[in-house]
């Protein structure tokens, strides 16, 4: 996807912006500033990789910090209070040698799935974060790989962290939610287990300041993206070319992707160009269908002859395109009615596209 900056130039500002660390005492992994407001939270992905030291330096030559994670190359970095409308860029370095990069886009929790091949047996490596409206002045926080003793047993292979769904399953709805961050989430509401579900899994964020909005309705872009984010992001071969989607906009990459795919479809207008209309809110039904189409890339959905019925006295105001694809849904659970109605042309909220993803994933 097309930004508002050279990934090159970023991870060169990053790499340039190196202190020496000081050591200091021993304390566990948690949480780090980062710039004036967002926090970051490191956590090592694997059984062995238990912080043992942090010391105090940082790029500002104020406290930072300073990580060994003994035979840990996994990390999760997440960044809260990552403010909407900035780039976040994260990198992992030996040396002048960049083993990871990536950037995403703020807005609420940004989460960084770490995970390199070391360059030698033995590196000192340094992670790195920064923001484009902040020239990416970063904090740095080395982390020593100190591989195994001569004769002493193999590290195990790091265990696979636990899925999202899991994670909901054993929330016990406190301040240890995910969505305890934000001031307009209650973890005791109906949506608990799908927003929580999209938050730790990555699929959607916050709007800053601590706002998630549960009952703002979703666009059509934001849900080409969540179903992008889903998929992993991939490169988009081919794809519809949108008159009203720019080649820098921030859903650009996932519109081209889910229009390939076949998991979204625009229109022609009066003038004869497609468009695909990013800002509408997306419907019920046309989220019942991107979903099921999403679905069918993976081998499910109806096969051969089928017969569901739709038993909600407004059925018949679904759409003939949506039809297959909300009996499927409906039949799976995955949507379910709003006061004994289907609602297929009403606008999906946030909430509700988060619940109906959880459920999703569930299948």
């Amino acid at each position: 996807m097309k930004k508002g900056f050279s990934a090159a130039l970023c991870i060169a500002l990053l790499l340039a912006a190196v202190v020496p660390a000081a050591a200091a005492g021993a304390e566990d992994a948690g949480f780090y500033n980062v710039g004036a407001a967002a926090m970051a939270e490191i956590v090592p992905l694997s059984e062995t990789g238990d912080a043992v030291e942090a010391v105090a330096r940082n790029v500002d030559g104020l406290d930072g910090d300073e990580l060994f994670y003994p035979g840990s190359t996994a990390l999760l970095v997440t960044l809260s209070a990552a403010e909407a409308g900035k780039w976040y860029l994260l990198t992992v370095s030996a040396g002048d040698t960049v083993c990871f990069a990536e950037q995403q886009s703020g807005g609420g929790p940004v989460a960084f799935r770490v995970a390199f091949a070391l360059p030698q047996e033995r590196a000192d490596l340094t992670l790195r974060i920064g923001s484009d409206s902040d020239s990416f002045t970063p904090i740095a926080v080395s982390l020593s790989y100190t591989p195994e003793a001569a004769g002493a047993p193999e590290t195990p292979e790091p265990p696979e962290p636990p899925a999202p769904t899991d994670a909901v399953s054993d929330c016990p709805r406190d301040g240890t939610c995910a969505m305890a961050a934000f001031s307009d989430l209650a973890p005791s509401a109906w949506y608990h287990d799908g927003v929580h579900y999209v938050l730790a899994s990555g699929l959607m964020q916050g709007y800053g300041d601590g706002v998630f909005a549960p009952d703002g309705t979703a666009s059509r872009a934001m849900t080409a993206q969540i179903l992008w984010n889903l998929e992993g992001r991939p490169e988009a071969e081919t794809g519809a070319v949108f008159a009203d989607v720019a080649e820098d906009a921030w859903y650009a990459a996932a519109v081209r992707w889910a229009s390939g795919a076949g998991i979204i479809t625009g229109w022609t207008d009066a003038a004869g160009e497609q468009r695909f209309d990013p800002d509408a809110a997306v419907t019920r039904e046309q989220l019942a269908a991107m979903l099921y189409r999403f679905a069918r890339l993976r081998g499910e959905g109806f096969s051969g002859m089928w017969s569901f019925q739709l038993d909600y006295p407004d059925a018949a105001d679904a759409s003939d395109w949506a039809y297959e694809p909300l009996c499927w849904m409906v039949m799976r659970g995955i949507v379910n009615g709003m006061e004994g109605r289907l609602n297929p042309r009403g606008s999906a909220t946030r909430a509700q596209v988060a619940s109906m993803l959880f459920r999703f994933s569930l299948e």
